[in-house]
């Protein structure tokens, strides 16, 4: 049977339509997940075959009742969105979605739970997975929150250590140091630390406007002191 016959032999009267729901909400292998039956190809194939004799329609196998009631199911849950929809947008007593097709109260009075138990275990899915979403994001808030916080702290400590001339010449000496091979570079620094010392004995120590000065002074006797 062609692809078009198939369908045209789907297209059956209104009250057939309502005695194969009838017929199929009779048999629990059919629709009922939770059957223990439901999985067992064979009783299906019954429970379908049956239904088919009792119809008694032209070319109307097994086969076209499962189709049949597919097509049907899928139109069920389509009204059964719009409905949900219209309250969700605030719709209320007579302005909530009002199925139109003639079967839906009758296709609603068995197959509903079955359709909502799996509707309602894909809506605790969805929570589970918005709420570990929302445990991610705030753990990664909190991380970059705490390095700002970290930064903003290290920053501080930057901007409120002034440098005095002291600082200027200890950087300035540690630079001429490097430029010396290492050994000479330790030599040295005994050296300096003697004359500093030797001379904050007798003194507080050159004023801001004598540095050029004062570094050019100790220059020049760590120069003398390493010639002899």
């Amino acid at each position: 049977m062609s692809e078009q016959s198939s369908a045209s032999v789907l297209k059956i009267s209104d009250a057939k339509t309502m005695q194969l729901i009838d017929l199929y909400s009779n048999e629990d292998c059919l629709f009922n997940t939770k059957s223990e039956d439901y999985k067992n190809r064979e009783k299906r194939t019954i429970a379908a075959e049956k239904i088919a004799t009792i119809l008694d329609l032209p070319n109307f196998t097994a086969k076209h009742v499962l189709m049949k009631f597919k097509n049907l199911r899928n139109s069920y849950s389509q009204e059964l969105k719009k409905i949900n929809n219209s309250i969700k947008d605030g719709a209320t007593g007579e302005d909530i979605y009002a199925p139109r097709v003639f079967w839906y109260s009758k296709m609603d009075a068995f197959i509903k739970p079955h359709l909502q138990g799996k509707g309602a275990k894909d809506e605790a899915l969805r929570k589970r997975l918005i709420a570990k979403k929302s445990k991610v994001e705030v753990t990664e808030q909190k991380s970059v929150f705490q390095s700002l916080k970290d930064i903003e702290s290290h920053l501080h400590v930057l901007v409120s250590h002034n440098d005095d001339y002291h600082d200027t010449f200890g950087k300035y000496v540690a630079s001429l140091l490097r430029s010396l091979p290492p050994q000479t570079a330790l030599s040295l620094q005994p050296k300096i630390v003697s004359l500093i010392t030797s001379s904050g004995i007798d003194c507080e120590g050159p004023a801001v406007a004598d540095q050029s000065s004062y570094i050019e002074e100790m220059i020049i006797k760590i120069d003398r002191d390493d010639s002899d």
